[in-house]
């Protein structure tokens, strides 16, 4: 059961309960202020009637013939009888003196009921006719109301009989029943509505309890929920610091990509000009411009790894630093060294770029011109920018036979090839898809598409 079900249940018994009480106390106190009041009037009505014939009694508590015959007349009045239905003189020696039943005179009963009388007190009593000498009352069909009346000596005032008379109380018990019926209706509606007004006042607060209830809860899945939020807040420090232990090894990967796509590819460039110098010699003849071009990216390796390392010391100044890369100047670099016609179109495009994607697209384009120099001897290279679909896409192109068949990505990183994932990454860090293949014009291809909406 709820709260306030158990509250109603209770309430509801204990007021059941002290409404049977107190109305059995009303009842009871009404009927007996109203037989105490009948009684009086009953007592001061008969007195009036039988005083005056018991006189005789109060010599030695006999009733002369005469005071018997005229007790006998009033006995029998059509007007008394219309109401007493039987009337008794006792003696104080409990001996019946005058009865309306003749057989009763003379016999003597022990009886409590005298006690009070003989004190001077008037007593009542409602259908109480379990005594022997009642026989004769209880042939009445109607409810009977016994008075018990001191009668006194006209002489002295002392107490010489005892008058009782048995009324018809048809009339007074459908008085007291009017009055119960009264006094329950009136008790039942004062209970209803302090029923109502308690059941009422302990609804709201039974309410405020279920709100601050519901309220305790809620809290309550706050804090679990803060719980759960800080568990996870402590499970992501911890991959956190796991991932910290693999810095390293990525700083290392990202020196090794940034060596490559520049100081190495440099390197790579003087390499491939050993023999042409060896040639020379063998003839010899010299080009001054050969052996130019070789101290220039000499010059410029040396300058990469300067950059790269002061970047590594002060990456802070190094991030804050405006160090945009022109793709046309990575371009022009390349002619220069390689000595190779590079086609261009809407390389300005790539102007509108953040700086960061300017880079990147920079490094893939230098990595792709090398890739072509290297496997295609630079036979047919272009670099074609343009707009497409709301994507900037960038193609490096040569005639040349292709990238060689790797098994993979991290297969050719373990060989030492990094250009690949090198272009691959610097293509992921700014969003972008790279695809490298060949197209229908037979050419390798390596398409790099930034969205740019």
């Amino acid at each position: 059961m709820s709260l306030t079900n158990k509250f109603f249940v209770t309430i509801v018994g204990s007021m059941i309960t002290l409404i049977l009480v107190l109305g059995s106390l009303v009842s009871t106190s009404v009927a007996s202020y109203v037989m105490s009041r009948n009684s009086d009037s009953t007592a001061l009505y008969m007195e009036s009637f039988l005083e005056p014939y018991v006189q005789s009694m109060a010599v030695d508590g006999v009733l002369s013939a005469e005071d018997l015959v005229a007790l006998d007349v009033i006995s029998q009045d059509e007007a008394l009888r219309r109401h007493v239905l039987s009337i008794k003189v006792w003696a104080p020696s409990g001996r019946i003196a005058f009865a309306t039943d003749p057989e009763l005179i003379g016999q003597v009963f022990p009886s409590d009921e005298l006690v009070g009388p003989l004190s001077g007190k008037i007593e009542t009593y409602l259908d109480e006719l379990a005594d022997d000498e009642n026989e004769f009352e209880r042939k009445f069909t109607t409810p009977i109301f016994e008075v018990y009346v001191p009668l006194r000596s006209t002489v002295d005032g002392s107490i010489i009989a005892v008058g009782e008379f048995y009324e018809d109380a048809t009339k007074l018990q459908t008085y007291l029943a009017n009055s119960a019926k009264d006094n329950w209706a009136l008790l039942g509606a004062a209970a209803v509505t302090f029923l109502g007004a308690l059941y009422l006042i302990f609804s709201q607060g039974n309410q405020t309890i279920l709100n601050q209830t519901a309220q305790i809860n809620r809290l309550k899945a706050e804090r679990d929920e803060m719980l759960s939020e800080s568990d996870k807040l402590q499970s992501q420090m911890q991959e956190a610091k796991q991932k910290l232990g693999d810095l390293d090894e990525i700083v290392r990967r990202r020196v090794g990509q940034e060596l490559h796509d520049g100081p190495a590819q440099l390197l790579s460039y003087l390499m491939l000009n050993l023999d042409d110098l060896i040639k020379i010699q063998q003839v010899e003849r010299s080009d001054p411009s050969r052996f130019d071009d070789i101290q220039l990216a000499a010059e410029r390796a040396q300058t990469a790894i300067r950059e790269m390392s002061s970047q590594l010391v002060a990456a802070e100044a190094a991030d804050k630093k405006d160090s945009t890369v022109s793709l046309d100047k990575v371009i022009e670099d390349y002619t220069a060294m390689s000595h190779v016609e590079v086609k261009t179109q809407g390389t300005k495009l790539v102007e509108m770029l953040h700086p960061k994607k300017q880079r990147a697209i920079a490094r893939i384009v230098n990595e792709a011109l090398n890739n072509g120099f290297k496997h295609a001897g630079g036979v047919g290279q272009e670099v074609d920018v343009s707009v497409k679909s709301g994507d900037l896409v960038i193609v490096v192109s040569d005639r040349g036979p292709g990238f060689p068949e790797i098994p993979s990505v991290a297969q050719n990183e373990c060989d030492g090839h990094f250009g690949l994932g090198s272009m691959r990454d610097q293509a992921g860090t700014i969003g972008a898809r790279l695809d490298i293949g060949r197209s229908a014009a037979q050419t390798t291809d390596v398409t790099v598409t930034l969205p740019i909406s």
